[in-house]
Parts: structure tokens; sequence; C-alpha cells
């Protein structure tokens, strides 16, 4: 597979114009990827405003790179930590969401029904999460619901990276528009920061 598209950013040359294609190379935006030590001070946050389960997604997002369907809709039965792994279903993997209304279905691609390999510290929290509730789902809200998107976001996420004043939190990555942090996170990157400083937040 290539890593990196590399007509990413080229426009087409235009007919009518003969534009050369070669000079429309635009400045595509970058992500703002955040460090190891970013990740653990706003599922931090992200556990004062939403709990222990609310934090413990958070870092399974970030380390995993699990898309926000595949998270929400992620079932105990998939998630074996004593085995350090966990399955995306190809049926029922991801949690849908259109116009208020949410179901379990296939995941984006038949490709992201995978098995995603756990470190074992990683394992441990999803256990424990696991231990703390009797619903079907890994994640749900603190009333066994599902997780709506734009709740989480509007509540817990944009208040962890924008920052809160009344709470004294400095803005971390404002704007940051990412649903959890699944596709902008280098796990190769922060791995060594969370495997040293999770087990001291534990």
């Amino acid at each position: 597979m290539v890593a990196v598209n590399p007509i990413q950013g080229l426009r087409t040359a235009e007919p009518r114009t003969g534009h050369d294609p070669r000079t429309a190379m635009r400045q595509v935006r970058k992500r703002p990827v955040p460090t190891g030590d970013q990740i653990l001070v706003i599922a931090d946050r992200v556990k004062e405003l939403g709990g222990r389960s609310a934090q413990v997604m958070v870092i399974t997002a970030a380390f995993t790179g699990m898309r926000w369907g595949e998270i929400t809709g992620l079932a105990k039965r998939n998630c074996h930590p004593e085995q350090l792994h966990l399955q995306i279903d190809p049926e029922t993997g991801a949690l849908h969401e259109v116009r208020g209304a949410m179901w379990l279905g296939p995941p984006k691609t038949e490709t992201a029904a995978r098995r995603i390999d756990l470190p074992p510290f990683l394992a441990t929290l999803l256990q424990q999460v696991m231990d703390g509730h009797d619903h079907q789902q890994v994640f749900v809200t603190a009333d066994g619901r599902w997780h709506r998107r734009s709740n989480f976001a509007r509540r817990r996420w944009r208040p962890a990276c924008d920052g809160d004043t009344q709470r004294g939190w400095p803005p971390i990555l404002p704007g940051w528009s990412s649903t959890v942090c699944a596709t902008t996170i280098c796990a190769t990157t922060t791995r060594a920061c969370w495997t040293s400083s999770v087990s001291r937040r534990r």
C-alpha cells in the first residue's frame, strides 16, 4: 500500500486555459497531531466530564486508530483483553447514526473488519470498563445508552480540547475537529509515552 497519495493537492489542467497542473499544487492544511502527553491530559479532562469509561474510550481510540462508529459499536463479545486483541465485526462492528436514528451495522469498508492487537496496559483498562457494567457494548453512557457523536463532541471533547475557563483548563488543541482521535494520531509516536504514563494514572 502507498502511505501517501502522490497526487494529493494536484489540480488537473483546465482545458480552456491550458493551465499547467505542475504549477497548481496547493498547500494542504495539516491536521494537528497531539503528543502522547496531550492525549493523556485530554483523556483526564474527559474523565472529569464523562467518567472513567469515557476516559478509556479516548485512550483506546487514540492508540488503536479506531473510527468513532467502531469504538462506540464495539461489543463485549468482540473484545478479548485476556488474549490481547479485539475484533471489528464485519456485520455489526460499527454504530451508525443518521438523522437521530442509531443502529449497529457493518464498518465503513470491508477491510475495516479486522483484528486489533492490544498492549497489556490497554487490555487491562478495557477489562476494567467491561467489568463495570452489564451492557452489550464496551463503551456506553452513564445511563447505559449508545454514545451520540454530537453529544460527546459538545459535552466532552470540545471542552477538553478547546479549554474551559470555569475549570481553569487552558486550550490544548483548539478547534481540533477529530471525533475522539481516530485516524489523526500516530500510535508509534505516542506508544512509549502511554506505556509509562498511563500506568501512573490508573
